[in-house]
């Protein structure tokens, strides 16, 4: 029986929600045990200082006061949990086992995995392989601390996903389905794409039974004469240069700056207010005027700053190169080379893929229109989606 091949290209969300997927069955629960536990605790004594004691100054008001106490003490330890799932949800995995942003190779046999990843290739049996998943967008399996993920969307068909999880369930006693809701899935068969298109691949050889029977599943050149590259050349105006870096990256960072002058000057005119010894409805013709000033004054520093960004830019010519470590930008007056691990988020619009490094604040417009067919189209998507941390339609 051929081994069947699955060439997987997996972004980072999918290594992340993989993570997730798996510490909430494992290194999630003790954690989530003891917070539900101490947080049931803390409700208990809101109830007892806000549900049950008197509050005569309230008025009307304290029955009101007293049902909403209720109503939150019960609903703490839930909402404790809930803010635990959500910050390990958030949490990177994927540049800590960067190894598998890039496209790697999966071998099903009757009795062995093999994994061929970048420059190196590794033969499991079922017994090493700990756990299993399938996920509502990807297949996934553990070996020690090491996640392995399967996007179903680079099988080549649902009977496919079915073999190979039907393997899963077959060989290995701790297998899970992960709740949630089943998306419809493009299948892109990316193995036979890759191979098709001339796309740098290992080169797969199948061995016979002997050879099976002794080592490997398939054998995997991995010495690689090169990097797989590609080259893209577009112009881009002023104002889709300054309008871009306004929308994604300076409009957030000036709003939030803006936003603390703004409290703090509240602040200070509360301050000043009290030291007269007077109330802010005594004073609200001072307090009006104060806010109506500071408020021309906020939006001539955003508008200002937006100026500033318009006038700055001109208009340039981009030359770029993407490979699988890094992209290579040259423009009219700068040459730069970044390394993906600096990039945190893609945005995918009509014309243009907004790429944001936020470790250094740089932006990167890249063309759709300088990709000039379906197989660039297809390399460059699946570079963004694997590089970046978050990627948005």
């Amino acid at each position: 029986m051929e081994p069947i091949i699955i060439r997987a290209n997996a972004t980072a969300k999918d290594i992340n929600d993989a993570h997730y997927f798996h510490r909430s069955q494992t290194d999630m629960v003790a954690p989530g045990l003891l917070i539900f536990i101490f947080s049931s605790f803390f409700a208990v004594a809101f109830f007892v200082v806000t549900g049950l004691k008197k509050y005569p100054f309230l008025g009307a008001f304290e029955d009101i006061f007293h049902l909403i106490c209720i109503l939150i003490s019960p609903a703490i330890p839930f909402l404790a949990i809930a803010i635990y799932q959500k910050i390990e949800k958030s949490r990177n995995f994927s540049k800590e086992h960067f190894l598998f942003l890039f496209p790697t190779t999966y071998v099903f046999g009757t009795d062995r995995v093999q994994v061929i990843a970048q420059d190196v290739t590794e033969l499991y049996e079922w017994k090493d392989i700990s756990r299993a998943y399938d996920a509502p967008a990807s297949l996934i399996f553990t070996v020690g601390d090491v996640i392995f993920v399967i996007p179903k969307r680079d099988f080549s068909n649902y009977e496919q996903v079915k073999e190979v999880r039907q393997k899963l369930i077959d060989n290995i006693p701790e297998f899970s389905w992960v709740k949630g809701k089943r998306p419809k899935i493009e299948y892109f068969d990316s193995y036979q794409n890759e191979v098709s298109t001339g796309t740098v691949v290992p080169d797969l050889v199948l061995l016979d039974e002997a050879e099976k029977a002794q080592h490997f599943l398939v054998k995997a050149r991995i010495e690689q004469s090169g990097i797989a590259r590609l080259q893209l050349s577009y112009p881009l105006s002023a104002k889709q240069l300054s309008d871009s870096q306004w929308k994604f990256i300076s409009c957030k960072k000036i709003a939030f700056v803006l936003a603390l002058e703004f409290l703090f000057a509240g602040i200070l005119c509360n301050v000043l207010i009290r030291q007269r010894h007077h109330t802010i409805q005594e004073e609200w013709q001072f307090a009006a005027i104060y806010f109506v000033a500071l408020s021309c004054f906020v939006a001539y520093q955003f508008f200002h700053f937006k100026k500033q960004l318009e006038d700055a830019s001109e208009d340039d010519f981009f030359e770029i190169t993407l490979t699988e470590d890094s992209v290579l930008i040259k423009r009219n007056k700068s040459e730069l080379n970044l390394d993906w691990g600096l990039l945190t988020e893609v945005i995918e619009l009509e014309e243009n893929y907004c790429l944001i490094f936020g470790k250094i604040e740089y932006f990167l417009l890249i063309s759709k229109a300088s990709i000039t067919d379906e197989f660039k189209k297809m390399f460059v998507e699946n570079l963004l989606k694997r590089k970046a941390v978050s990627y948005k339609n």
